[in-house]
C-alpha cells in the first residue's frame, strides 16, 4: 500500500504549485519582507502539504516565467490572476494534438510527462510493417532532437514544406507495383490503368442467354463488329446453355464471317446441342441448309441416333435410318450397326430386330449383330425372346460372345431378385457353366454382374467369395467391382474389411472418384459410425481426390450432432478456404440432437370372460340375421 500513497502525495505536491503560479495572493510589501524572514513560513503548520526548496521550476511552453530557489522572490514577479488560453497547436510530426496531463489516469504516465522530455512510444510489429506505399525512405526520416526542437520553436511553413516534401513523395515505380498487383488501398488515377475489358465471348453469351428477342439477335451481334473464328464459336456454343434457338441463328451470322467458314467440328457441335435439348426440328433444319455444304460422316450420323433414342424416339431413329441418303449421309452396313447397337442399349430390341429383318436383303446380320440382338431383349428383360434369339444363331451356326452371356446372366439375376431372391446363386451357376461348354472364358463384367446383384440382396460372403476367385480366372477387379465390395461392406457395418478393401484397391493403382468417397462416407453416416466416415474423408484427401460441397456438408452436420464439434469447425474453415461453403453458412455447426422415432404402444388386448364372449357372439349373430331382411322402402315426398 505504499506505492499508491507516494504517488498521491507527489500528484498534490504538484497540484498546489501549479496553483500558487498560476494565482499568487496579492501582498503587501511590508508583509513580503515578513514571509520572506519568518523561518516559520516554510513550516507544515501553515501549509496544507510540505513544499520542498529544492523544488527548481515549472516551465511553461513558452519558456517566460520560472520559480527560483526559495519562495522569497515571490515579489519579484508579477502574475496575473487570469489564465491565458493557448490553442494546442498541431505535432508536426504525429498530426496529432498533444494531450493534458491531468487527463491521463496512470499516474506513471503523468509523472513522465512532468520531470521527462517527452518520448515517442515504440510502435508495435503490425504497425511498423506499413505498406509500400507509405513507407517514408530512411534518409528523410527524422531525428528525435530535431522533432525536439520543431515542437518548442516556431514553426515556419516554408520551411516545414521543405523538410517534408520528399517524405510525402511517393517512387513512381511503387505506384506501377501497386496497380499491377491490385492491392492499393486508394484509387491512384494514372494513365498506365485501363479498364478491364470484356471478352468477347462473354459479350455473345449475353446477347444468346439475355432477353434479346430472336428477330433481333442478328442486329444486336452485328452491333459488337466482332471477328469471329471457329474457336470463339465454340466456345460460345458450349456456354450458352439458355440461347435455344438464337443459337441457330448466331450460328447462320458466325458462318457468314469471313474468317470462320463452315466446319464439320463445329457443325456436330450445334447439332449435339439441339439434340440434348430434343429440338430436332433445329437439326433438320440444318441438315437442309447442308446438303450442298459440308460432306458429314459417320460421326454426325451417330450423333443424331444417340439423341433420338435418348428422347425416346424409336420409330422416328428407324425412319430417319432408311432416308439417311436423302440428308446428304451413306448408307452402309456400319451405319446399321450404330442403330441396332444404340436401340438395343436402350431396351428397343423389337424395333431393332425388324430393321435387321427389313434391311435382310441389302445387309445380311452377322455375329455381332445377332449378340446385340440377345443383349437387347435381355435389357428389355423379356427372358423368353433372348432365349428364342439364341436358338436362333445356334441354327445358324453362329457363337455367342462373352457379352451376350453376360447379358443372359444380368436378366436372369434381375429376374431372380424380383421373384425369388434364394435361387440367384444357382440361376447363376446354370449361366456360368453354359459358359464354360461354350468355350467362352469369363471376363471381368462376368464377375461384376454376380457381384453386384449379390450385394444388392445383403449376401457380401459370397460376393467376397467370388472375388477371391478372380484370380483364378485370370480377370483382375476394377473400379467397379472395389467400389461395390466397399459399399456393401460398410452397409453390412463390417467397417474394418471396409477399410482393408480400400488399401487393397489403392495398392492395386485403381484410383477412385470423388461420387465414390462421397457414396462410402454417406454410408456410414447413415448407420452412425460418423468416426470412420471422418476417416475415409482423411484417406480421400490423401490420395490426392477433392471433396466437394455435398461431402463438406454432410460430415459437418454429421460431425457436429454426434459431438464433435472441433472437427466439424476445422472442416467448415476449410471448405470456407476452398470457397465451397459461405461464411455465414454458421447452420450446419449447431449440434443437432438425434431424435428418436417415438415408439407406439402396442395396445393390449383384455382377456374377455364369458359372459362378454356371449354377447359378443349374439351381437355377430343378430347383425347376420337382420343383413338378409328386407329394408322398408322410403315413403317419397310430397
Amino acid at each position: 500500500m505504499a506505492k499508491p500513497l507516494a504517488r498521491h502525495t507527489v500528484r498534490r505536491m504538484l497540484d498546489t504549485c501549479s496553483t500558487k503560479l498560476l494565482h499568487p495572493p496579492t501582498f503587501s510589501s511590508s508583509a513580503a519582507t515578513d514571509f520572506s524572514l519568518n523561518p516559520s513560513f516554510h513550516g507544515t503548520q501553515q501549509s496544507l502539504y510540505p513544499v520542498d526548496s529544492s523544488f527548481t521550476c515549472f516551465i511553461v511552453k513558452n519558456n517566460t516565467r520560472s520559480l527560483q530557489h526559495g519562495p522569497a522572490l515571490f515579489h519579484s514577479q508579477k502574475f496575473s490572476t487570469k489564465v491565458e488560453k493557448r490553442e494546442k497547436k498541431i505535432h508536426p510530426v504525429t498530426g496529432k494534438k498533444p494531450d493534458n496531463p491531468r487527463n491521463h489516469k496512470n499516474p506513471k504516465i503523468f509523472k513522465s510527462k512532468f520531470s521527462e522530455p517527452a518520448k515517442i512510444p515504440k510502435k508495435k510489429e503490425s504497425e511498423s510493417k506499413l505498406t509500400e506505399l507509405g513507407k517514408r525512405p530512411k534518409e528523410t526520416e527524422l531525428k528525435f532532437s530535431e522533432s525536439l526542437e520543431i515542437s518548442r520553436s516556431p514553426i515556419d511553413p516554408k520551411n516545414r514544406e521543405s523538410k517534408y516534401s520528399e517524405c510525402e513523395k511517393v517512387p513512381q515505380n511503387i505506384e506501377s507495383k501497386l496497380l499491377v498487383s491490385g492491392k492499393s488501398s486508394r484509387k491512384l488515377e494514372t494513365t498506365e490503368n485501363p479498364d478491364s475489358e470484356i471478352l468477347d465471348s462473354e459479350k455473345l453469351c449475353s446477347i444468346l442467354n439475355g432477353d434479346v428477342a430472336l428477330d433481333d439477335v442478328v442486329e444486336k451481334l452485328e452491333e459488337t463488329s466482332i471477328e469471329m473464328n471457329h474457336s470463339l464459336l465454340d466456345e460460345v456454343i458450349h456456354k450458352s446453355d439458355n440461347a435455344g434457338r438464337k443459337a441457330l441463328e448466331f450460328y447462320k451470322w458466325a458462318v457468314r464471317q469471313p474468317n470462320c467458314k463452315p466446319n464439320l467440328d463445329n457443325f456436330n457441335a450445334m447439332i449435339d446441342y439441339f439434340g440434348r435439348r430434343n429440338d430436332f426440328k433445329a437439326v433438320d433444319s440444318l441438315l437442309k441448309e447442308n446438303k450442298n455444304g459440308l460432306k458429314v460422316d459417320l460421326k454426325t450420323f451417330e450423333i443424331i441416333v444417340k439423341s433420338l433414342v435418348k428422347a425416346g424416339r424409336e420409330k422416328k431413329t428407324v425412319n430417319f435410318f432408311l432416308k439417311m441418303e436423302e440428308c446428304g449421309f451413306k448408307a452402309d452396313e456400319k451405319a446399321q450397326k450404330i442403330v441396332v447397337r444404340e436401340l438395343c442399349d436402350a431396351g428397343f430390341a423389337s424395333y431393332a430386330e425388324k430393321l435387321v429383318k427389313q434391311t435382310a436383303d441389302v445387309y445380311y446380320p452377322d455375329e455381332e449383330i445377332c449378340n446385340t440382338l440377345v443383349k437387347g431383349w435381355c435389357v428389355a428383360g423379356k427372358l423368353d425372346e433372348a432365349r428364342r434369339m439364341v436358338n436362333e444363331m445356334s441354327i445358324g451356326r453362329l457363337a455367342m460372345s462373352a457379352m451376350a452371356y453376360n447379358a443372359l446372366l444380368d436378366c436372369v439375376c434381375r429376374l431372380c431378385i424380383v421373384k425369388d431372391p434364394f435361387r440367384l446363386m444357382a440361376e447363376a451357376k446354370t449361366i456360368l457353366l453354359e459358359m464354360e461348354v461354350a468355350g467362352v472364358p469369363r471376363n471381368e463384367e462376368t464377375f461384376n454382374v454376380v457381384i453386384t446383384h449379390l450385394c444388392e440382396i445383403r449376401q457380401t460372403s459370397d460376393a467376397m467369395n467370388l472375388f477371391e476367385e478372380m484370380e483364378g480366372y485370370g480377370c483382375s477387379p476394377n473400379l467397379k467391382t472395389y467400389v461395390v465390395l466397399i459399399r456393401s461392406l460398410f452397409l453390412a457395418a463390417r467397417v474394418a474389411e471396409g477399410h482393408e478393401m480400400l488399401e487393397k484397391m489403392k495398392e492395386a493403382g485403381v484410383e477412385a472418384g470423388d461420387r465414390d468417397y462421397f457414396e462410402f462416407i454417406k454410408v456410414l453416416c447413415n448407420i452412425h459410425r460418423v468416426e470412420h466416415a471422418h476417416k475415409v474423408f482423411l484417406t480421400m484427401k490423401d490420395n490426392e481426390c477433392l471433396p466437394g460441397n455435398a461431402t463438406y456438408k454432410l460430415l459437418i452436420r454429421k460431425l457436429c450432432g454426434a459431438g464433435h464439434p472441433d472437427k466439424g469447425k476445422q472442416l467448415f474453415d476449410e471448405a470456407v478456404e476452398r470457397n465451397l461453403i459461405p461464411s455465414n453458412l454458421t447452420d450446419l455447426l449447431v449440434q443437432s440432437k438425434v431424435e428418436k422415432p417415438a415408439q407406439e404402444k402396442k395396445k393390449m388386448s383384455k382377456k374377455l370372460t364369458l359372459a362378454m364372449k356371449k354377447k359378443k357372439r349374439n351381437l355377430k349373430q343378430k347383425k347376420i340375421r337382420l343383413s338378409f331382411v328386407k329394408k322398408p322402402r322410403k315413403p317419397k315426398m310430397m
